[in-house]
């Protein structure tokens, strides 16, 4: 049975949902809630986090976990992120502000939103990428449900009255601030992201 911790809004902001993220999980630290509308990554945190789960020389993989994607760690800044990626990214002069970039070489079309200079989130809603278990874009509410029980918050969509925020929590503390978010019409998944809170939990990236 996974955990439902459900808003009395529809219309949440994108305060309202790392406010909300943060009660129903309970283990994230006071800075993943700092400057969350204007965009700004809790620095120190998001660097630690990226150096011990991604070290030097890791492999380029293209599932899904909670750590990030394809190399790729949320957290990483542009240095680190370019080395992941081969030594090639487009989006490595983005340093101040939020910008969106593909990731180059992946399978599908992942997105990378970069948040002063540091990877914020990645996204896709290509149904050729999977989570580490299984579940991609396409898959119904029920079946997420399902794969990550027990481990879920759900919140309902900012837009749509149907949709939702299907959130898996960490099992690690060392992940306090990562989350990974499928998000639904209803009924099945949309869109599937991966990064630290708060800009995983933006529902139009740097829009």
């Amino acid at each position: 049975m996974s955990v439902q911790c459900r808003s009395h809004t529809a219309t949440a902001t994108v305060i309202g949902l790392v406010s909300f993220l943060a009660a129903c999980a309970g283990d994230v630290p006071q800075s993943a809630t700092v400057d969350s509308a204007a965009g700004a990554l809790p620095r120190k945190d998001a660097e630690s986090l990226a150096v011990a789960v991604a070290p030097a020389g890791s492999p380029r993989t293209w599932t899904v976990t909670i750590q990030g994607l394809g190399g790729v760690v949320p957290g990483m800044n542009m240095t680190q992120t370019a080395a992941a990626l081969g030594g090639t990214f487009a989006g490595a002069d983005t340093t101040i502000g939020c910008h969106e970039t593909v990731m180059p070489g992946a399978p599908g079309k992942i997105g990378i939103m970069m948040i002063d200079g540091r990877v914020g989130a990645l996204f896709t809603a290509d149904t050729a990428i999977r989570t580490d278990l299984g579940a991609r874009v396409g898959d119904t509410e029920a079946h997420i449900d399902s794969l990550y029980a027990g481990r879920l918050s759900v919140q309902p969509h900012k837009y749509l009255a149907q949709g939702h925020y299907m959130v898996v929590l960490p099992n690690s503390p060392v992940d306090s601030l990562r989350r990974i978010i499928f998000e639904t019409n209803g009924s099945r998944v949309t869109e599937l992201r991966t990064g630290i809170l708060p800009a995983v939990a933006y529902t139009e990236h740097c829009k």
